[in-house]
């Protein structure tokens, strides 16, 4: 696939300019730019103007190709505001004496509940 390749090149490159994709994968420079205008689009690549290739001396070396980069993923931080719960305050003596209220009514349920009317 030449968009996975094209991709996997600009990852490992980390930049190219639009002569450097064509003359890599052997292809037109119309295919090379409709690749990149595709990851582009994706928002995965970014067109830089290139300085000149003597250093950017200002002086129209005629270095004006665009140069594609690889736009590296950032992964955000995300900050989390911790919030107080309300204390909840258990009586447990409460509570035991609860299950075991109906720990004993089950009980008694399940004897008179065995019997069979006719």
């Amino acid at each position: 696939m030449m968009l996975g390749e094209i991709r996997d090149y600009l990852q490992r490159r980390g930049n190219a300019s639009l002569q450097d994709v064509a003359t890599h994968f052997d292809i037109a420079t119309d295919t090379a730019r409709f690749a990149l205008g595709y990851w582009q689009k994706q928002g995965k690549v970014r067109e830089m103007a290139a300085g000149c290739g003597s250093g950017g001396c200002g002086k129209g070396c005629g270095g004006s190709a665009a140069v594609y980069e690889w736009v590296k993923r950032e992964i955000p931080l995300i900050f989390t505001q911790t919030v107080p719960l309300p204390a909840i305050r258990l009586n447990l003596s409460n509570a035991r004496s609860r299950l075991a209220f109906k720990s004993t009514m089950g009980e008694e349920q399940g004897n008179s509940g065995t019997q069979r009317r006719i």
